[in-house]
């Protein structure tokens, strides 16, 4: 019986702690919207660091843990220094072979060109520049 209280008053605490942000995800008034979003998700993801029996706590570290934003973590730094050449790169190009560029599609087929683009560049850094960069400070490291 008190193990299930005690399950009962973690789950409570896992609820308490996501409340706050889930207000500033939703009450926020900003212009990125983007960014209440991650404020939720990674306030998310520091509760269940806390507590892994609240249901969606569970869910929101099951899907932070997938391969796909475990794969994202490890690439991220080469996706943040990649895509914003890879944009204006995408973005010159497109407005040269199309005269008109404000088109819905045609922003939409550059956004996805250079997201692609991005996430290949940056997942080939990761392998041939920050792998062998990593392995060689741990060698001289010891």
């Amino acid at each position: 019986m008190d193990k299930n209280k005690e399950s009962i008053a973690e789950s409570e605490l896992s609820v308490i702690m996501i409340v706050p942000f889930l207000l500033v995800s939703i009450l926020s008034i900003s212009e990125y919207i983007w960014l209440d979003l991650w404020i939720f998700v990674f306030g998310t993801a520091i509760c269940s660091r806390y507590n892994n029996k609240f249901i969606f706590v569970r869910y929101a570290a099951d899907l932070l843990s997938s391969k796909v934003f475990v794969w994202l973590g490890s690439v991220s730094y080469s996706l943040y220094l990649v895509h914003e050449p890879i944009v204006w790169l995408c973005v010159r190009v497109g407005k040269a072979y199309h005269s008109d560029a404000a088109r819905l599609s045609h922003i939409f087929l550059v956004g996805f060109f250079s997201l692609f683009l991005s996430l290949i560049l940056s997942h080939m850094l990761f392998i041939f520049v920050e792998l062998p960069a990593i392995a060689f400070g741990k060698r001289i490291s010891t």
